[in-house]
């Protein structure tokens, strides 16, 4: 018991600090969003957004046993390491009972109970067992002494008298102690304690109801241990009964023996009638009391005959419906089915055998037999993320990992990369993508074949360069709508990526989806934070080897969870999508934020408006830029399924324009691949580049000598003017640029890319060859810190990209947006969106971090994260 304390107690105290520190600084954010909010239109939901937060945290202070009232701050919480609760929670180890209030969360805590309760519930249930026996064997003698109850004991004999008695004693204790937890825990009622004892006496232990007060700890002890030692009584009363009755049926020997082998053997043959009748006797204690008495009734006797004839009638009849023809037929069909059976063990076997034999000849870290590495991807998000990059760590090219009977093989070698995305062939998606489907449908995500094909063919030209540029206004728009948000966080330490998310969201739906924000009832937040709860469900179920079952899965709660989250998702894109149609039907085009609304919301084309920015894209158009493309001088990849003269002047639409322009001209696209592809761009258009701003944020907070070479930069670019970003403002953010790539270097918004063979892959990096049937993960954190590439991967250095360096650098060792047929459509978009919305935050705010790079807790889940999420200050720049 002290051994428990003195290793639990430090970390509990150190937890409660941290927890008392977390609901500190969310009440405090919570107030001051609502004295300081100027942002009145989403007020509603900000305020339902913070107060969310506010209580998660009050949810985990009060798991944590922090105790919060309200006419005080933190009064002193009890302590749960304490001698009693320790005796306690030791006795709970020791008889198997586990309520789970109270664990051990240290390394060392946990190793102790493990030897604990190895050597000790061995002997803890030894000893209830023997008071059990000792018990029964008490009541047995002095049932000796007691008067007999004829009424009762006539029926049931002595025995079951007995057990039936010590299971009432057991009940009235079960009430006593019911009654005892009435007393000593106020909020309980006496079914609540009538009902902890039972699941107590029983070792179920659910730990739904425990008891609170410290000072009844030895008593409640000592109360389970006695009335375990009752529950073992009944069970051995029970079990002497069951011995007592085989025993007289073992003694019995000749015609009744005879017959109990007969029957077995030949189901009905040569049966005796009257040792049959014996049988029945013996086994049926009612008979045996009536027939062995002095003067048995003539009605008993003649049911006992007739229940004889009955069955043996019976088996015989069941005996003659059975012919020797059905027996050989029912022969052949087992051989034809054994036979069946035989080709397909072996066609899987052989499969399965060449799926070893390649395996064996990969290199990666040893795991356990049969599970392999499952362990290493149970727990936090945070510690697989950690424990999978450290055992990788010694495997220079590639490291194989084994979950259950599942391969998995990681590479980050920028040759086999290639290899990989390059090819026309290994193009399918890892089986786990399965769990986007009620989410994404088979929009471009998951989708694969000709489908895919078209519809990417189809998508491409929706992000070229020309396009975009059209959507300069309405990214400045919103980036100083953002700084406008902003303001109210000054000189407080805030989560930015909170802001960053709906920023996202909103320019997607005002770019992207040309729909105006202002039409929306709701703002990105509810979207935002839907997306990323359901990330969490998907990230969950790759981790499970329970949650994986589509069947268990619908019974959990996160199955009713997942309906929530997409009915809010599902429901903003339909919104988006239906009032995208109405305006088309109007002959609207482009933004609907560039057209103006009347007094009911509705609608006003305006023409001129929509011919004046089409002639102002014209006119950008035609500006020669002199230099690499955008984005080339960063080794970006460049989309091979989209040629740069395809996208002509007809063909400048935005995505959501473009999509319903071509379901109207007979494309082969319905309304629901309109809807599946409008969830995976708002899916993978808002995640990643919120994740990649907050990052960016972040670094830029940690590295302030580099935050300033960047103001630097755009000083130079603007001068003392707060004017809007150009495009060619753009093209000057050289080290800002920079930046944004390091950023994606480091920290890849998506950190794994999987395929799933369909063929063998041979590998250039040292002629393995993995083989049809595995999943090929390109680790991209892993390939973006490879030390074979980069002199020091791990340092925040943004001259990794100055084109000297780049020269003679893989093509494939840096893919933050994937690359080959399957890269990201969207990239450029991206690029553009996050240049204008930190170039317009970095104008306007310094940017501070309290935090190390050292200091981060990365969570590989579909995107990568912080678990401890993106904290930063804000201090307002003079102009």
């Amino acid at each position: 018991m002290q051994i428990f304390r003195h290793l639990e107690r430090p970390a509990e105290i150190e937890r409660l600090a941290e927890l008392k520190t977390i609901v500190k600084t969310e009440r405090e954010r919570f107030v001051n969003v609502i004295l300081n909010n100027t942002d009145i239109n989403n007020l509603n939901e900000l305020l339902k957004f913070e107060l969310s937060k506010y209580e998660a945290a009050i949810q985990e202070a009060a798991e944590g046993g922090l105790l919060i009232e309200a006419d005080r701050d933190f009064p002193e919480p009890y302590e749960r390491w304490s001698i009693l609760q320790a005796v306690f929670f030791s006795s709970t180890v020791l008889t198997t009972i586990g309520y789970g209030n109270i664990v051990p969360v240290t390394t060392g805590g946990r190793a102790f109970c493990i030897c604990f309760a190895l050597i000790g519930i061995p002997f803890t249930l030894t000893v209830i067992a023997d008071w059990g026996r000792l018990f029964a064997t008490a009541v047995s003698v002095l049932g000796k002494y007691l008067p007999k109850v004829p009424s009762l004991t006539k029926f049931i004999g002595k025995t079951w008298f007995y057990a039936l008695s010590a299971v009432l004693f057991l009940c009235i204790y079960l009430a006593a102690g019911a009654g005892l937890l009435l007393l000593w825990e106020d909020d309980w009622s006496f079914f609540d304690g009538f009902y902890f004892c039972f699941i107590t006496m029983t070792t179920i232990g659910f730990g739904d109801l425990v008891p609170k007060k410290p000072n009844y700890m030895l008593l409640c002890t000592l109360y389970i241990l006695i009335g375990l030692a009752l529950t073992s009584t009944i069970i051995e009363l029970v079990r002497r009964q069951y011995a007592t009755s085989w025993a007289k049926l073992q003694e019995l020997s000749g015609p009744m023996a005879e017959t109990l082998r007969r029957l077995g053997e030949t189901a009905g043959t040569g049966l005796d009638y009257a040792a049959l009748q014996k049988v029945l006797t013996v086994s049926m204690p009612k008979w045996n009391t009536l027939l062995t008495r002095k003067d048995p009734s003539n009605a008993d006797i003649a049911a006992l005959e007739a229940l004889t004839n009955a069955i043996l009638k019976e088996v015989k009849e069941v005996q003659n419906t059975k012919p020797n023809r059905e027996m050989s037929q029912s022969r052949q069909s087992l051989q034809r089915i054994s036979s069946v059976e035989a080709y397909f063990e072996a066609s899987l076997s052989a499969s399965k055998r060449h799926l070893y034999e390649l395996a064996a000849k990969l290199p990666g870290p040893k795991g356990l037999p049969i599970i392999g590495h499952l362990f290493d991807f149970v727990g936090p998000a945070a510690c697989v993320y950690k424990t999978v990059v450290r055992k990788s760590a010694e495997f220079p090219h590639l490291a194989k990992l084994w979950i259950g009977p599942k391969l998995l093989v990681f590479i980050y070698d920028p040759r086999d990369v290639e290899l990989l995305l390059s090819s026309q062939v290994y193009i399918d998606k890892a089986s786990e993508y399965r769990f986007f489907k009620p989410w994404l449908g088979d929009g471009l995500l998951i989708s694969t074949g000709q489908k895919w094909r078209s519809h990417r063919k189809l998508i491409a030209p929706t992000f070229h360069l020309n396009v975009l540029k059209s959507f300069i206004n309405l990214f400045n728009e919103n980036s100083k709508n953002v700084v406008r948000k902003l303001e109210t966080e000054i000189g407080k330490t805030f989560d930015c990526h909170d802001y960053m998310s709906e920023a996202t969201v909103e320019i997607l739906l005002e770019t992207v989806m040309g729909v105006s924000r202002k039409t929306q009832d709701k703002s990105g937040f509810e979207y935002a934070l839907a997306v990323m709860k359901m990330c969490d469900i998907l990230h969950l179920r790759h981790r499970s080897i329970f949650l994986r079952n589509e069947f268990i899965f619908t019974l959990s709660k996160y199955y009713k969870e997942q309906g929530r989250l997409l009915n809010i998702i599902h429901g903003l894109t339909k919104k988006v999508i239906k009032s995208k149609k109405q305006a088309f039907a109007k002959g609207a085009r482009g933004s609907l934020a560039e057209h103006e609304l009347n007094e009911n919301g509705e609608l006003i084309v305006n023409n001129s408006n929509e011919n004046k920015g089409q002639s102002q894209a014209d006119e950008e158009l035609t500006t020669t830029v002199e230099g690499l493309p955008f984005g080339q001088s960063s080794g970006l990849l460049d989309d091979p399924n989209m040629d740069d003269n395809y996208v002509g002047e007809k063909k400048r639409l935005a995505f959501l324009d473009l999509m319903l322009e071509s379901a109207q001209n007979g494309a082969l696209i319905t309304d629901t691949e309109i809807k599946e592809q409008v969830d995976t761009i708002m899916f993978e258009g808002h995640d990643t580049t919120a994740a990649c701003s907050s990052f960016f944020l972040s670094l830029m907070g940690i590295h302030q000598h580099i935050q300033e070479k960047v103001v630097t930069e755009l000083n130079d670019i603007f001068g003392n003017s707060d004017r809007p970003v150009t495009f060619q403002d753009t093209l000057e953010m050289k080290y800002l640029e920079r930046c944004l790539m390091e950023t994606l270097r480091l920290y890849p918004p998506v950190p794994v890319i999987a395929r799933e063979l369909q063929e063998d892959l041979k590998l250039i990096s040292n002629n393995y060859i993995i083989p049809k049937g595995a999943t090929v993960t390109v680790t991209t954190v892993k390939l973006h810190r490879n030390p074979l590439i980069y002199e020091n991967p791990n340092v925040f250095d943004p001259d990794n990209f100055l084109p000297e360096r780049q020269a003679n650098r893989h093509y494939y060792a840096f893919i933050p947006f994937s690359a080959g047929p399957r890269s990201c459509v969207g990239w450029k978009y991206a690029m553009l969106k996050l240049k204008i919305l930190l170039s317009t935050i970095l104008r306007n705010y310094r940017v501070h971090s309290d935090l190390k790079e050292s200091d981060f807790k990365l969570q590989a889940d579909i995107i990568l994260k912080r678990e401890e999420g993106f904290r930063i200050r804000l201090e307002r720049r003079m102009l």
